[in-house]
């Protein structure tokens, strides 16, 4: 009954913490997947790491399977019953020794070991065997490194990276490109089969860039760079994970390295470089449109994003060979003055209704369909609510967000402006039922979050850069309850804590078992 208690102990902590390893790398690793950085390696890098590691096993199995032979051969040649027979006889001999001792030990041990003990041929074959073992994977080993750490000379396809590390994100910029990556969880893109150079270092504490199946794994050290390359043979999505303990929310600094084809990556790099513009303006109580009307077509001087209740005049033109006007669909159903070809006219208008997309066309029959035609809308202006992000890097003075708590008003349109007063990267998050967040910005940016309508239920707001809302970066909407920030427990290291502790028990009734047996 006792070993079967210990045998359901130990089986239960076993199977519980496989189950947990498991959901453990699951909730480790959203930003991509490691695909068998051994059995499948994605760089010559890492095929050249893991060809070392079967090597290595395959050397380790062969000594160990022929030194286990030999323990074996030992113990059932030499063992200690076979021994006994020669040396009770020496103990009968009275005069063997007077002294008290049990005979003589160089005989004894002849008698033990016959024809082995003091015999140099096996000593010195020996050495060589363990020499020639220890100069092969000295070999393997140093062939492996300058493999992994020299990259192809004069390489037709490059490019560099410089990969930062910061509690608790990665960025990534790109200095011949002249762009920047940065995120909760970012994105390095590459181009297939290219040499990627990186270089690494940190802002804050030791980090380490580990990309398993790219064979990369360099220490990220402040105020150092340190170097390393990789060529990805094949495109997919590949995990990064900071390999070197940062803090709290070590476990959840990850990255994704996007391989890609180089039409891909050039389409990207395009994108980046020439970001959209920001949005125009909303039309506001009091502004001057210009519109141009012509055959057929309606040209505006900016999109008619119109704050609710603004007096907008339009000053009109038609530029065409016919007669026109200008119309605004329901809910206001207002049409202009008819304007001759040449002519210009000035109309106002009241938008003192609400509408989502609506149509600005020319009335004139037929026109509107050919073309002649362009979209409106109308809503409140969206007030700016500041925040402001602050971290220290002071040992326990804790990240704070300002203000802890913004009253909001059901109905209203809101749009917050993001202030980073510190030096680590950081972003603001709103909570349900909104789920926007704003780009991450670094220390002395600002940035603003898309507009939202204030609903009657809000929850509260955070710095989503893992690690920033548990150390105090958070703050709550009017009327509801601020989120935890006390101690958590990221995924990873979350699943590992009751493996610890089924583990622990199995042991502790291992102990108890053993103590009972006695």
């Amino acid at each position: 009954m006792r070993v079967h208690r210990l045998n359901f102990a130990l089986v239960c902590g076993t199977a519980t913490s496989l189950a947990l390893l498991c959901a453990g790398v699951a909730l480790a690793d959203p930003a991509g997947q490691s695909q068998g950085a051994v059995t499948d390696p994605a760089s010559p890098a890492a095929r050249a790491i893991s060809d070392l590691f079967w090597q290595v096993t395959v050397i380790a199995f062969v000594v160990g399977i022929f030194v286990e032979a030999l323990i074996v051969y030992t113990v059932l040649k030499f063992g200690a019953g076979r021994a006994a027979a020669p040396s009770a006889e020496g103990d009968d001999d009275p005069g063997e020794d007077s002294g008290g001792h049990h005979g003589d030990e160089s005989r004894a041990a002849s008698t033990v070991y016959p024809g082995h003990h003091g015999n140099q041929k096996i000593e010195i074959l020996i050495f060589v065997v363990t020499a020639a073992a220890f100069a092969l994977l000295v070999v393997f080993s140093m062939n492996t490194l300058f493999a992994i750490e020299t990259p192809p000379e004069n390489a037709p396809n490059s490019l560099t990276v410089e990969v930062t590390g910061s509690q608790w994100a990665w960025s990534f910029r790109y200095p011949a490109e002249g762009i920047s990556e940065l995120s909760a969880i970012s994105e390095m893109h590459v181009p297939v089969d290219t040499v990627v150079r990186l270089d690494i270092t940190a802002t804050d504490v030791l980090h380490a860039v580990w990309i398993p199946d790219l064979g990369v794994k360099v220490d990220a050290v402040p105020g150092r760079w340190n170097h390393q390359w990789f060529t990805a043979e094949r495109e997919g999505r590949f995990l990064l994970q900071c390999a070197e303990f940062c803090g709290g929310a070590h476990g959840n600094m990850h990255a994704a390295v996007v391989v890609e084809s180089k039409a891909v990556f050039d389409a990207w790099v395009a994108a980046k470089q020439n970001p959209p513009p920001p949005p125009p303006p909303p039309v506001l109580d009091g502004d001057h449109i210009s519109v141009t009307l012509e055959e057929y077509r309606v040209v505006l001087e900016r999109p008619l994003n119109i704050n609710l209740g603004a007096n907008v005049t339009f000053h009109i033109r038609n530029n065409g060979t016919m007669t026109h006007a200008l119309a605004f669909e329901a809910p206001y159903s207002v049409t202009s003055a008819y304007v001759d070809a040449g002519s210009t006219l000035n109309w106002s208008v009241v938008f003192d209704q609400a509408v989502a997309d609506a149509m600005v066309f020319c009335p004139i029959p037929g026109h509107a369909a050919s073309g002649m035609s362009a979209r409106f809308s109308v809503s409140q202006q969206a007030r700016i609510v500041d925040v402001y992000l602050h971290d220290s890097t002071v040992p326990g003075d804790t990240f704070s967000i300002t203000p802890g708590t913004i009253d909001l008003t059901p109905g209203e349109r809101v749009v917050f402006r993001v202030h980073n007063n510190g030096t680590l990267p950081h972003n603001l998050k709103l909570g349900e039922p909104y789920n926007v967040v704003s780009p991450t910005i670094s220390g002395g940016e600002t940035t603003f979050t898309p507009p939202i309508t204030v609903a009657d239920a809000s929850d509260s707001y955070w710095c989503d850069i893992p690690g920033h809302r548990k150390e105090g970066m958070v703050g709550e909407f009017a009327g509801e309850k601020a989120a935890t920030t006390g101690p958590q427990l990221p995924g990873f290291e979350a699943a590992w804590a009751l493996p610890a502790v089924a583990c622990a028990a199995g042991a502790m009734v291992w102990r108890r078992e053993r103590r009972e047996l006695r």
